[in-house]
C-alpha cells in the first residue's frame, strides 16, 4: 500500500516537472551534481535595471524547497531604505514589510528576494487576471507603478507549481510555533 502511494507521488511529481521543464528555465548547480534545481521563468529580465516582479522556486530531491518573490526596481524607481511594498490587488490592500536580508543593491537598480512566509497575503490575493498597483515606500517617500498581467500570471503559475510539489510557506527568520 505504501509503495503504491510512493509511486503515485513520484508520477505526480514527474507530470508537474515535465510541465515546468516546458515553461521555465531550470538552472542546476554544477558543483552539486545538479541538485537542487532552481526554477526561473523564461521571461525573467536579464538586467536589474527593469521594473519587474517575478518568482522562482528551488526543487531539491523531488520536493519544492523554497519560493521567492523577486521585486526589481530600476534606477528611476529606486528608493533607498525601502521598508514596505503595498499592493492594491483588485481593490484589496496587501503589505509586504522588508527585512534587511531581503534587499540587494546593484549599480543600476535594486532587487528584493521575499520569502513566501512574508508574501502570504499577496500570494493568496492574486489570481490570473488580477489588476495590481504597487507602491514602494520608505518612511519619507514613495513611488508607484502598475504591475502587468504577464508578471502576475507568471507569479500565480510559479506559486501553484510550488504548492503542487509540496512547497510550504517559509522564511528563514520566521519560527513556527
Amino acid at each position: 500500500m505504501q509503495q503504491l502511494a510512493i509511486e503515485a507521488q513520484k508520477h505526480q511529481f514527474d507530470s508537474i516537472h515535465a510541465l515546468i521543464e516546458k515553461e521555465y528555465t531550470i538552472e542546476r548547480d554544477s558543483f552539486s551534481k545538479g541538485i537542487p534545481e532552481i526554477v526561473v521563468p523564461k521571461n525573467k529580465p536579464s538586467s536589474f535595471n527593469i521594473d519587474y516582479i517575478w518568482a522562482y522556486m528551488v526543487i531539491n530531491q523531488g520536493k519544492a524547497e523554497y519560493f521567492r518573490l523577486v521585486i526589481q526596481t530600476s534606477q528611476e524607481k529606486k528608493i533607498d531604505g525601502v521598508a514596505r511594498f503595498t499592493f492594491n490587488i483588485d481593490d484589496k490592500i496587501s503589505d509586504i514589510f522588508i527585512q534587511s536580508y531581503m534587499a540587494h543593491e546593484s549599480y543600476n537598480g535594486n532587487y528584493y528576494e521575499i520569502p513566501s512566509g512574508y508574501a502570504v497575503d499577496f500570494l493568496k490575493s492574486i489570481k490570473i487576471g488580477s489588476k495590481v498597483k504597487m507602491k514602494i515606500s520608505n518612511w519619507e517617500t514613495y513611488t508607484t507603478r502598475n504591475v502587468t498581467s504577464k508578471e502576475i500570471n507568471n507569479i500565480v503559475k510559479t506559486y501553484k507549481y510550488y504548492r503542487e510539489l509540496g512547497g510550504e510557506l517559509e522564511a528563514p527568520d520566521l519560527i513556527d510555533e
